[in-house]
């Protein structure tokens, strides 16, 4: 079993931190999985970095991976002080779930932000989804948001 924990500052410095470790703790990992699980844990730190809060319970933002011959998880936490982003980022989370084309739903996300310049947010999750062939949940408590990706270990998709 392979496993990091770590906690990151609000500061972006530090999210190339977080990839090297994650990406050392894979090294016996095919690339193409070891690619996706980085990939995978620099977005969900990126939105926390971006849509995350400082909460009094919560800090930094929390990084746990594990990893063994079967399944990787990873699970993100940050403070969040309104419901209404968790809301967007459960419907988000919903929509990959319920996909039976995750490659054109990462495609029409795409050319939505083309279409709608002013329009932001949520590429990361879809390219997580397809790119990553990762299943993506998140949970909300007491003002903590845990948004974890799960896949197996073995190679498949795009990456």
């Amino acid at each position: 079993m392979r496993a990091v924990a770590l906690e990151i500052p609000h500061l972006w410095k530090f999210v190339s931190h977080a990839r090297g470790e994650v990406e050392r703790a894979l090294t016996s990992f095919a690339p193409s999985v070891r690619a996706a699980t980085v990939m995978t844990a620099s977005e969900l730190i990126e939105n926390a970095m971006k849509y995350g809060e400082e909460v009094p319970n919560l800090l930094t933002i929390h990084l746990r991976l594990q990893a063994d011959a079967e399944r990787i998880t990873i699970e993100v936490s940050n403070g969040a002080l309104t419901r209404e982003r968790v809301c967007q980022l459960e419907q988000r989370l919903a929509e990959i779930a319920s996909s039976t084309d995750r490659e054109e739903l990462y495609m029409n996300r795409i050319r939505t932000l083309l279409d709608n310049p002013t329009e932001k947010g949520g590429l990361g999750l879809y390219r997580i989804g397809f790119e990553g062939g990762f299943d993506l949940t998140c949970t909300f408590i007491d003002s903590i948001v845990t948004v974890t990706a799960v896949r197996g270990a073995h190679e498949h998709g795009i990456v």
